[in-house]
């Protein structure tokens, strides 16, 4: 069993708030990773959401072009086979009704030309913004792993230091007078607050806002800790 500390325990006190301030940094220190790793993620599903809709799209452009491709040759075909009949036509009616036959072919062909060539300019422009797409994502998939690799080292460097800070705080906590060592292992234990000892300047907790009662504050002017009766915390000077 850990003696109680012959020093004064609002020294005390001060020192493991030290190691509660230090583990609180260190814990905080990853939290930039973590936005910047959601905001890759963000960014990497934005970009495949976009290659996924111009494949869409690319898909139907692609499947019209070719619908278009066909339906011009047919028609040049039937415009083909309508001006071999011109030869052996002898009536100037029905030479006509082949001319304007030609004539509505040749409309036909000219508007799915229009259309087709359209779609095509359309093809053309989907395809290179999925290349750029597909860039981005890589770029984005790229930085993202080596972020991830950077947390990984960093969490692991991270969780040695508050390993180590924290065994030197139990250590220092466990020599505390006994009613402030059960409560305070009480609040690291559950990991309630991270900042489970707070140094006050006026007569209230600085962080739930309690008021103290009279007798706490004639108590902790003579320098010594109490217990903010709102948050439990351990208040200091």
């Amino acid at each position: 069993m850990t003696a109680e500390s012959t020093q004064n325990p609002m020294e005390h006190l001060r020192d493991i708030s030290k190691i509660d301030q230090e583990i609180a940094r260190l814990s905080e220190k990853m939290e930039p990773y973590i936005q910047r790793k959601n905001r890759l993620e963000s960014d990497e599903k934005a970009a495949a959401d976009k290659i996924t809709k111009l494949d869409a799209t690319i898909l139907v452009l692609q499947k019209s072009t070719a619908a278009g491709d066909l339906e011009i040759r047919t028609l040049s075909s039937k415009k083909d086979a309508e001006t071999s009949k011109l030869d052996s036509i002898q009536s100037v009616k029905a030479a006509e009704a082949v001319q304007a036959e030609l004539n509505a072919i040749a409309s036909l062909i000219d508007s799915t030309e229009e259309k087709t060539l359209v779609e095509m300019m359309e093809l053309e422009e989907a395809e290179a913004k999925r290349k750029v797409n597909l860039e981005e994502r890589s770029s984005l998939r790229k930085e993202l792993d080596e972020l991830v690799l950077e947390i990984q080292k960093t969490e692991r460097e991270i969780e040695t230091k508050i390993g180590g800070l924290e065994e030197k705080r139990r250590d220092m906590a466990a020599s505390l007078p006994a009613a402030f060592k059960k409560s305070y292992m009480a609040l690291i234990d559950t990991r309630k607050y991270a900042n489970p000892i707070v140094a006050i300047s006026e007569y209230s907790c600085p962080v739930c806002g309690g008021i103290f009662r009279p007798n706490t504050q004639a108590y902790m002017a003579s320098g010594k800790p109490d217990f903010c009766i709102t948050c439990q915390r351990i208040m200091i000077r």
